[in-house]
């Protein structure tokens, strides 16, 4: 009797310390079906050097664009590193937007609600070659 019971309570003790593994997924290997409770790491840190403060000013127009990376942030239905940003944009010298403040706001919890948003690289063609040497882009999403 004593020992049905020790392994009865084993057993349930190991049936409720179980719990599926998630898998993780490359973003470079990431495919269009989105696995629940997934893991899309960015395994090789391709994101990396796209992080930081980035500035076009010609004298007239002058743009500030700063990327974070944001690790394992959670989509709702998965996980993702991905690159967050916010941007500062004047024409002759006068501030028409600035949304730099929301990069330290602590409130914003939700990936999605920042201005600049993203993971997915592309090495195909770009409408900006005539631009750039390199090939590596990041197509990201802007609101």
């Amino acid at each position: 009797m004593k020992n049905t019971l020790f392994t009865i309570i084993f057993l349930v003790f190991i049936s409720l310390s179980c719990k599926a593994q998630q898998p993780i997924i490359s973003i470079e290997d990431a495919t269009a079906e989105e696995i629940e409770n997934a893991y899309y790491k960015d395994t090789n840190n391709i994101l990396d050097p796209f992080v930081g403060t980035w500035v076009f000013n010609d004298g007239t127009t002058y743009l500030k664009i700063v990327f974070e990376k944001k690790i394992m942030a959670n989509t709702g239905n998965y996980f993702e590193d991905l690159l967050i940003g916010e941007f500062q944009y004047k024409e002759n010298n006068i501030e028409l937007v600035n949304t730099l403040p929301n990069l330290t706001d602590t409130t914003i919890t939700i990936v999605f609600k920042y201005s600049i948003n993203g993971n997915y690289f592309m090495l195909n063609t770009s409408p900006f070659e005539d631009y750039t040497t390199e090939t590596f882009r990041m197509n990201l999403s802007m609101s």
